[in-house]
């Protein structure tokens, strides 16, 4: 899937439904994972811009 603002609510169900985790608990990982902070602008806004292959590469660093 390309991230895209006006897709960022399905990528953001899958994560869910993949993961088992929703909320804060899924959310402040998922942005210390992809910006380095765990608060800021609205993700649907900066995954753009991040690009879904840099946005791939940062999340596969931080599994375990």
């Amino acid at each position: 899937m390309v991230a895209t603002q006006g897709n960022y609510p399905a990528w953001v169900k899958q994560l869910k439904q993949a993961t088992g985790v929703q909320g804060k608990n899924l959310f402040m990982p998922l942005r210390a994972a992809l910006t380095g902070e765990v608060h800021g602008p609205e993700m649907a806004n900066l995954l753009p811009l991040i690009g879904l292959a840099r946005a791939q590469r940062r999340l596969q660093a931080h599994i375990k």
